[in-house]
């Protein structure tokens, strides 16, 4: 047990330590650092905005934009680095270790909106707020803010109003709805024709917008406000998502929508790249589309109630047939979809491919990872052969902590509530009162646990309202005030890791533990689909 005395002297001298160097940073520092930077840089967060949940009065629907804070980046691993806000404004710092020279911080806010930082290996950056929007600060270098927000910069200067791009990554391009008289045009070809018209002027203001964005780069650097290095990488991303662009309207304009043979083959531009473009958030969404146009129609989809995905072990096995990717494209692709099969896909399945990814990527640390970060979805044995194999993975068998209380107002732990049930599956079914997805898919969970009543399988239905009456509320709506093993997430426990470590944050949510109590799909299917039928017959014989 942790000594309060030594723990609030540690916050203490940490929150001074922080303060000293936020005070620091009213002066440019030179950057003192020799040649054996440390392999990481440091981001110290001052208290970004809080945004709140917020209810749609007509759906019913309730969003959170804190869901939608995040700052991403791709090491020189190709693995992905993510840290998402606190619900409550505050500062806070977090580590990104990278062994590369430089990282991309890719800064997601105010739902979907996009900013880019790039920096370098040993720097302390300083994200504050103003008026919602990210600012960056090097505290231990000195770098001029026209550099180090050129986003921002760039934003306001191409735009004549601010919209952040995410990268530039789409042109603007009109409805057909909005062209006079198109609805009412039955002529295909002049539909074609005002379509083309549309994809053609998109393309020239893409055009347009790389000249300006060139004509800036030119600007800052005359001026002595950004250096050569950094304005190289600048104008190879706003090149290539040129490229990317008028690749993707000439499809549109050829009325090519589908699914594309010629995807992979047309696109070539990481060979003619000096640096290893897969290590650059836009270009990652570059590569998403090229694996959702080449492969996802291919493999099939899964159906749930309030959404689908495709069958990722398939994707994963056509991306290792591939001939036209780079080795670090396919590998950035590969992790990608090793973390998707392991959060939607039975133990079994995530394991057999865990062992092919081993053999599949050129960096050990790719594997080490994933394990790191899924360990908690995983068999013990998987976690032995992660031990034996990788000497850095760090796979504790330590238990998630969830309080729960019951109908009753009692408090239970939810390790013992998986105890109690010992010897049978359970399906944990997490839901809330205002969910409308939910009351949807609740028709289909009532019938599939009526489908399994004589077998050894326990549905538990978890809401993670935070009003208690609200809760008792919504289970009559959905009707299962009845069901024995329906509990209400405790919001005034201490510790409730467990929503975090599972990321918890969308609803409805599934999970699967087999009879030893083990969890065996992180992502369980919904009560929709024909697959956890499948599933739970595999269990269960």
């Amino acid at each position: 047990m942790v000594n309060s005395t030594s723990y609030f002297r540690s916050l203490t001298l940490l929150t001074i330590l922080v303060c000293f160097c936020i005070s620091s940073c009213k002066k440019p520092q030179v950057d003192d650092r020799n040649n054996t930077a440390l392999d990481q840089v440091v981001l110290i967060i001052d208290k970004c905005p809080n945004y709140s949940s917020t209810e749609n009065p007509e759906t019913g629907v309730y969003s959170s934009t804190a869901d939608d804070f995040e700052i991403t980046a791709i090491n020189s691993e190709l693995w992905k680095l993510s840290y998402k806000t606190k619900q409550i404004p505050t500062l806070d710092t977090v580590v990104f270790q990278t062994k590369g020279e430089f990282l991309e911080l890719d800064h997601i806010y105010k739902f979907y909106r996009h900013l880019s930082f790039i920096v370098q290996k040993g720097d302390t950056v300083l994200f504050t707020y103003d008026q919602d929007f990210p600012k960056a600060e090097i505290l231990n270098r000195e770098v001029s803010y026209e550099e180090l927000n050129y986003d921002f910069i760039r934003s306001n200067y191409l735009l004549d109003d601010f919209k952040a791009l995410d990268g530039n990554s789409k042109f603007n391009v009109s409805p057909v709805s909005s062209v006079k008289g198109y609805i009412t045009i039955r002529d295909p070809l002049k539909q074609k024709d005002i379509r083309s018209k549309i994809y053609q002027d998109a393309l020239e203001e893409g055009r347009s917008q790389l000249e300006r964005e060139i004509l800036l780069l030119d600007s800052l650097v005359s001026q002595g406000l950004m250096g050569e290095d950094a304005k190289s990488l600048y104008l190879k991303r706003a090149s290539v998502l040129n490229q990317f662009n008028e690749y993707r309207y000439n499809e549109y304009l050829r009325e090519n929508f589908g699914g594309s043979e010629n995807t992979l083959v047309e696109w070539d531009i990481q060979s003619t790249s000096e640096v290893d473009l897969a290590r650059f958030g836009y270009y990652n969404t570059i590569l998403d589309y090229i694996e959702r146009k080449t492969y996802y129609s291919r493999v099939g989809w899964i159906e749930e109630v309030n959404r689908r995905y495709p069958d990722y072990r398939r994707v994963y096995d056509s991306l290792k047939t591939n001939e036209f990717l780079a080795k670090s494209e396919i590998d950035r692709l590969l992790t990608k979809n090793i973390e998707l099969i392991i959060e939607h896909f039975p133990q079994k399945d995530s394991e057999t491919y865990l062992k092919k990814f081993a053999e599949d990527v050129s960096n050990p640390l790719l594997v080490q990872n994933v394990l790191n970060k899924h360990r908690y979805a995983l068999s013990a044995e998987i976690k032995e052969w992660g031990r034996r194999n990788f000497e850095f993975a760090n796979l504790s068998d330590s238990l998630l902590q969830l309080s729960l209380i019951n109908t009753s107002n009692e408090q239970f732990d939810f390790n013992k509530l998986l105890e109690k049930h010992r010897g049978r599956l359970v399906y944990v079914d997490f839901w809330a009162s205002h969910c409308v997805p939910c009351y949807a898919a609740m028709p289909y969970s009532k019938d599939l646990a009526s489908t399994y009543k004589d077998q050894a399988i326990s549905f538990i239905y978890i809401s993670i309202d935070t009003e208690y009456e609200r809760w008792l509320w919504g289970m009559d709506k959905a009707e299962i005030s009845s069901y024995p093993n329906s509990f209400m997430v405790n919001k005034e426990a201490a510790n409730n890791s467990f929503l975090a470590q599972l990321e918890i944050n969308e609803i409805p949510r599934y999970l699967l533990f087999n009879k030893k109590g083990e969890l065996v799909q992180y992502r369980a299917f919904g009560p929709k689909t024909s697959e956890i039928r499948e599933v739970f017959d595999t269990y269960l014989n």
